[in-house]
């Protein structure tokens, strides 16, 4: 079931039961450089053109961020660098959507935590931990179920609201100049051989659908089904301060 702890409702017994065979972690914020995007494969024939966002860990004494422990991180002069740069700082106070059973949910706040070993784990809402094995060699599996089409439907409407802004067309030439040198250099390799010349037509199909995404990349979202939220204890820290 997602979001499955609840620490609140933990007794110390449970407590020690439910905890995730794995170190405590610090929290972060999501980030993304501009014109860093990819195309996702829809499986139909088709691509969609996404933003990708980068995990920030916000660890106490690292790149300027102040604070004593992980609950106190003051990570501002970060976030000053980072902007700077041209990155914008996704805050964990943004809208979000994930899948929930099947069904899509909107949410305030992708920052989370789980009880484990040493403390809380953080997390966010698209992820959803399997663990294997027991005792010493008990593990932590955060790849399997991950709610990867509840993630890339946050990433879309990040840019559909304006948090992400939509890149620049010079930043989209040069995404479309690169897959051009791609498929070339793969089409000078094929030979004959039929894996390769596969390889080559989605090479070219990602081209296409480069071109195509200038335009459909700006079509607004439909509305959501709205639904309270689940059930994993989500982080309110201030991390603007």
């Amino acid at each position: 079931m997602a979001h499955e702890f609840k620490k609140e409702s933990l007794n110390q017994e449970t407590l020690v039961e439910h905890r995730l065979p794995c170190k405590q972690n610090p929290p972060f914020v999501f980030a993304h450089s501009p014109d860093n995007w990819e195309l996702l494969d829809d499986g139909d024939g088709g691509f969609t053109m996404l933003p990708r966002v980068k995990c920030m860990r916000l660890e106490p004494g690292v790149n300027g961020i102040r604070g004593e422990s992980y609950s106190t991180v003051r990570p501002a002069m970060f976030f000053a660098n980072l902007r700077s740069e041209g990155w914008v700082v996704i805050t964990n106070n943004v809208p979000v959507v994930y899948y929930d059973d099947g069904e899509l949910v909107e949410d305030h706040g992708y920052l989370g935590s789980r009880p484990c070993r040493a403390g809380k784990v953080y997390c966010s809402v698209w992820d959803h931990p399997i663990i294997s094995g027991a005792g010493r060699k008990a593990k932590v599996d955060w790849k399997t179920k991950k709610d990867l089409d509840g993630f890339n439907e946050w990433k879309l409407m990040l840019v559909a609201s304006g948090v992400i802004p939509k890149p620049t067309e010079g930043g989209l030439n040069e995404l479309i100049r690169r897959q051009t040198r791609r498929a070339r250099r793969q089409a000078g390799k094929t030979g004959g051989n039929k894996y390769l010349e596969e390889l080559v037509a989605k090479e070219t199909a990602k081209l296409d659908a480069m071109i195509a995404s200038k335009a459909e990349m700006y079509k607004a979202l439909p509305k959501k089904k709205k639904r309270k939220s689940g059930k994993m204890r989500k982080e309110t820290l201030d991390l603007e301060q």
